[in-house]
């Protein structure tokens, strides 16, 4: 059949839209729903396009073809064209985001369809569009109307694609898409006015639809997005699983403060009796005791300040202050703080302070002396002979500090962690030394914060030498001299002795002093150690009675307590200030609060100064000292601390063993039962039920707090623990904001506490109380007890006192016991063994030893049996791991209790063990499934860029795995490993921008391609840059392609300049490149590949790194690392 028109413009379009269709259903995911709007519009275009060609035919050959069916076929072809222009619209739509059902466009375009189908419908009998009279083909006067109707909809849907598609806001974007619909309407425009018998219309549009293809449907992009979407997910389980990382990090800091900050209340006891013992002793081994017991409190108060202040430099909330302070002062301070250290040690110290140091300098003073006092105290620690060097110096503007000891010195690899807290490094040689290992973290940080660091050299063996240097500002230059002509330190370090230790006294007769404190143990602890000053000691519970009492009196000097009841003690401060109440009177805070700022939050409030509890008697004196002049002796008697004394000597401390821990209470009250009972009597007289009550009643909150904070520490100095324990979670249910804690908790701590003082009361009014434990719950099963002694007349009697709570097993033979025990199955061994020292086959400590060599006894738990008052023998049965010891001849009351306590320990551990060791495991899991899912959701992003290239598919993956091995033997951290590995899976990813008529080229490439697939750098770091959670993972895709000497692109660096992780994927690029199939090439021989390498070395390649490629290519014997 001949044709006049000419077609081969269509049939060309139908050929493309063809392979276009072939390779949406090859490439597209049609579950996306803009995919399949598009995939339907290139389907009616191919239909529209092949009608347009069979029309075209039939209407030239006319006369071979009935008039009815060219008419039929000629209305078909418009329809057609019509569907075309409303799936333009639909996709415009579904592009910009709107409501299909919605939209006033589409049902405007719904309409104007409905309309011009219905015209179709009646053209036959009218003739008005187009008709066919004996084959020969006739326009109707509206027949330009239907010609460019469907086209009008093709600008619609540019006008609504224009304005609201996302994909279109860019201006660039916007002026291609005009440029794309404008083209497509032209053709139309040409083959109705130019060129009539040339088919155009239709091949312009589908242009159009293949340039907005690669404009904003590409199935790399709709990958991308999916990928991108995954990576997202895994980003919120990132995050999700940090947060839980830092939720437990909070919890743990949260437990080590409360932890150091309950530890000052009893240990303020133990420090202040201790005091009281050395001062009152006659006895030179009680002395002697006394002191090493007051060595190792100043050693946990240490511990629990680094514990603070570690806590507030991991959270960020410690400050630096800046205030003026005398140089001369400070630099004594520090000097006195080495002698101090230095007391029991007496090593060599050479002192060396540079004259010309300013005077008055401005910084933080109290940051800088705990920078010195543990450099100075480590040294010390470290050094068991030779000498300390301390040296402080100013140049040009700077403090100097340089310390030198002759210490056990340490090794590189230590030097290098030694910020690292809770380290502690050469165990074997210093696990004698107290400390956490958090004294050096602490000072590199703080000497951070103000600007310095901290340089050290050691040499393992001989010696440390640590130094650093500080700005501070200079407020009086005048030199300070020489300090040594007016300092005297507190002893010479060679010559002190224990009894000079001691703050002098003095007689402060006639001097009034009021102690301010809500816990009446404190006030009784200060006036016990005030007693020997012969001042005049006042006391008051709470701030407002001590305003009456300071209202009616002139007081000298005044204690107050921070957190009281009723009146605290800032408020009770402030008051002061306001009615100039005793204004030349110093006020002294007394609180637990070892936060940063402390000081300055005190004496802005009005206070002279503050003391932190534990408040040993050396303290006080010092401080009245500081603020009181001594007088000579008045005979004035002192007021009597009336304190009713407790009856039942013996008798009374027994039946109270049955109520409350007297072992615990005894530590608080120096070991005296005289001064434990004045205690009990003290906690019975202030009842704090009423108190309690009132302010759970009113939802006082602030108020219940601080009674349930007293009633919890004086709980805790009588023994009575459990209650201690409750009360404490009531006070801190406020403090932490839980409040619905408190009504499920507080009725039953009040009965506790009305029971505890009922059974105290009868016990201190000479009745019994009633032996009930309402709250005790029998254990399901019987504990397993095995007792083994050679005097079968103890096996009896313990026998007879455990028998109705235990199940006993007694054996008067060790042989026979171990015996037992090594062929016993796990559920027959005993829960805990009783075990007599002194045997004649094998003593206590050989049995321990041996049990505690096998991994199944290790855990039982072993109670010494010993009938002698052997001090020896007990403190080297609890070293070498017994649990506690019990006196023969047995008292049944003392055996149950120590068996019970060491039982309900055991199952304690137990039930810790299993949850730590569960919710370690459940971390871990879930630690290791983000890290799976990271590296997979990478990896698959990398496969999607690879599938862009089918000669080179796995090149991202080959590339990341060459660049983590070059990483891993450089010797980066694991953690820099794998940053290099994300960076090198997603090097290429700018390349699915890039044309794949570019990628795909098997010739050589035009300038202006070159420059085009130049592009790639630039447009994967910008895809990248976004993903702040892995903010190096834009390094590799943005410069790999930078050379050493600055001739690579997109922007020239060269050297150092150019990123670590970039030089190290670049090597891996190139070497991958060159051992990869390519459209124009093979992959190059191993020898050519090694000789490149070599060649771009120091030019395009970092030289180190260039090595390590070559040693992999040497080692690659059989040439496996290539693509396959």
């Amino acid at each position: 059949m001949a044709c006049n028109y000419n077609v081969h413009y269509e049939v060309a379009a139908t050929i493309f839209m063809g392979l276009l269709l072939i390779y949406m259903h090859l490439q597209y995911n049609v579950k996306v729903k803009i995919n399949r709007e598009f995939r339907a519009l290139a389907i009616l275009m191919l239909f529209a396009d092949l009608l347009d060609i069979i029309t075209a035919f039939a209407i030239d050959n006319g006369s071979k073809i009935p008039d009815g069916w060219n008419l039929f076929l000629t209305e078909v072809y418009f329809a057609s064209n019509m569907l075309v222009g409303t799936q333009f619209v639909r996709y415009a739509i579904t592009l910009s985001g709107l409501k299909k059902s919605k939209s006033k466009v589409m049902i405007a375009t719904w309409i104007g369809l409905g309309i011009y189908i219905l015209a179709l419908v009646l053209n036959p009998f009218f003739g008005f569009l187009c008709s066919f009279q004996d084959g020969v083909y006739l326009h109707g006067p509206v027949y330009p109307v239907i010609y460019i109707w469907p086209y009008i909809f093709v600008l619609i849907s540019t006008g609504v694609a224009l304005v609201h598609a996302p994909k279109l806001q860019q201006i660039g974007r916007k002026l291609l898409m005009i440029f794309y619909m404008g083209f497509s309407v032209a053709g139309a425009f040409l083959q109705y006015m130019v060129f009539p018998k040339t088919l155009l219309a239709l091949f312009s549009v589908s242009l159009g639809m293949v340039f907005i293809m690669f404009l904003l449907e590409t199935p790399d992009y709709e990958k991308l997005t999916e990928t991108l979407k995954e990576l997202e997910q895994s980003k919120e389980k990132a995050q999700e699983a940090t947060q839980a990382a830092q939720a437990a990090n909070r919890a743990k800091s949260t437990f080590l403060s409360h932890m150091s900050h309950e530890l000052r209340t009893p240990l303020n006891a133990v420090m202040g009796y201790n005091d009281m013992i050395r001062e009152e002793t006659k006895e030179s081994n009680i002395a002697e005791y006394a002191y090493h017991i007051r060595s190792a409190g100043r050693n946990l108060v240490a511990i629990i300040s680094n514990i603070t202040d570690f806590i507030e430099l991991e959270d960020a909330t410690i400050s630096l202050a800046d205030s003026v302070y005398q140089t001369r002062s400070f630099i004594s301070d520090i000097i006195t703080t080495l002698y101090y250290y230095n007391e029991e040690k007496k090593l060599e110290l050479h002192l060396s302070v540079d004259p010309n140091i300013p005077r008055e300098l401005k910084g933080d003073s109290v940051r800088l002396m705990q920078v010195a006092s543990n450099l100075l105290s480590n040294a010390v620690k470290y050094t068991e002979k030779g000498y300390i060097e301390l040296s402080i110096r100013w140049e040009d503007g700077s403090f100097v500090f340089h310390l030198k000891d002759t210490g056990i010195g340490m090794k590189d690899e230590d030097v290098e962690r030694l910020t690292e807290a809770f380290k502690r490094f050469d165990e074997k040689r210093n696990s004698n030394r107290s400390g956490l290992g958090l004294g050096l973290s602490i000072v590199t940080r703080l000497l951070e914060m103000m600007g310095s660091e901290l340089k050290i050299t050691s040499i393992y063996g001989l010696g440390s030498e640590f130094y650093f240097s500080l700005k501070q500002q200079v407020v009086d230059h005048r030199p300070i001299g020489d300090i040594r002509t007016d300092w005297s330190p507190v002893g010479d370090g060679a010559e002190r002795t224990m009894e000079e230790d001691g703050q002098e006294e003095g007689d402060y007769s006639g001097r009034r002093l009021l102690v301010v404190d809500d816990n009446c143990m404190n006030l009784l602890l200060m006036q016990k150690l005030l007693s020997d000053t012969n001042m005049i000691i006042d006391t008051a519970e709470n701030g407002e009675i001590a305003l009456k009492k300071i209202r009616s009196h002139c007081y000298d000097i005044i204690f107050m307590d921070h957190m009281m009841p009723v009146m605290d003690g800032m408020e009770t401060m402030l008051t002061i200030c306001s009615e100039g109440l005793c204004p030349n009177t110093p006020v002294i805070a007394l609180t637990a609060n070892a936060v940063s700022d402390v000081r300055k939050e005190y004496l802005s409030s009005g206070f002279s100064d503050y003391l932190l509890k534990p408040v040993s008697k050396q303290e006080l004196l010092s401080c009245i000292s500081k603020y009181l002049t001594k007088t000579k002796a008045i005979e004035e008697s002192e007021p009597e601390t009336v304190v009713e004394e407790a009856e039942g000597g013996n008798g009374l401390m027994e039946e109270l063993e049955g109520v409350v821990n007297t072992e615990v209470g005894l530590t608080y009250c120096a070991g005296s039962p005289e001064f434990y009972q004045e205690i009990i009597q003290s906690y019975l007289e202030n009842d704090k039920r009423a108190e309690l009550d009132r302010a759970y009643e009113a939802k006082d909150w602030d108020s219940y707090r601080i009674h349930a904070h007293s009633l919890k520490s004086t709980s805790l100095t009588i023994g009575a623990e459990k209650l201690s324990e409750e009360a404490k979670g009531l006070e801190f249910a406020v403090k932490e904001d839980r409040l619905d804690y408190i009504p499920l908790h507080h009725r039953d701590v009040m009965d506790m506490y009305s029971e505890l003082l009922e059974k105290l009361e009868h016990i201190v009014s000479g009745e019994k109380a009633v032996e009930a434990d309402s709250g005790a719950a029998e254990s399901e099963d019987t504990a397993h007890i095995m007792v083994i002694d050679d005097d079968p007349v103890s096996l009896n009697v313990a026998r007879k006192m455990l028998e109705d709570e235990y199940r006993i097993t007694t054996i008067e033979s060790v042989h026979t016991a171990i015996d037992f025990l090594e062929q016993a199955k796990h559920n027959e061994l005993p829960a805990l063994v009783l075990l007599d020292i002194r045997m004649p086959e094998m003593n206590g400590f050989e049995v321990l030893h041996w049990m505690l060599g096998r991994e199944k006894l290790s855990e039982i738990p072993v109670i010494f049996l010993t009938g002698d008052e052997d001090r020896d023998s007990e403190i080297r049965g609890f070293k070498e791991g017994a649990m506690d010891f019990i006196r023969k001849p047995f008292v049944v009351d003392i055996m149950k209790q120590r068996i019970e306590r060491i039982l309900q320990l055991k199952t304690l551990q137990k039930n810790l063990q299993r949850e730590v060791k569960k919710q370690t495991a459940v971390a871990e899991e879930k630690q290791q499934a983000f890290e799976r899912l990271t590296t997979q959701t990478m990896e698959a992003l990398a496969k999607a860029v690879d599938a862009k290239d089918h000669y080179t598919n796995g090149h991202s993956q080959r590339v990341a795995k060459y660049s983590r091995e070059i990483a891993r033997r450089l010797g980066k951290s694991q953690d820099d490993i794998d940053k290099i590995y994300y960076a090198g899976l997603m090097h290429d990813l700018g390349k699915i921008g890039i044309p794949d008529e570019i990628i795909h080229k098997d010739t050589g490439l035009s300038d202006e391609e070159y420059e085009r697939i130049k592009e790639h750098p630039t447009i994967g770091a910008n895809i990248l840059k976004n993903i702040t959670e892995i903010p190096d993972i834009a390094l590799g895709a943005h410069w790999h392609h930078e050379r050493i000497d600055g001739s690579g692109y997109p922007d020239g660096l060269k050297g150092n300049e150019i990123p670590e992780a970039a030089r190290i994927i670049g090597v891996a690029d190139a070497y991958d490149a060159m051992t990869s199939k390519r459209s124009y090439r093979d992959p190059l021989p191993q020898e050519v590949v090694r000789r490149q390498i070599l060649e771009g070395k120091g030019t395009q390649f970092e030289p180190a790194f260039a090595d390590v490629m070559l040693q992999m290519i040497d080692e690659d014997k059989d040439y496996h690392m290539k693509q396959e």
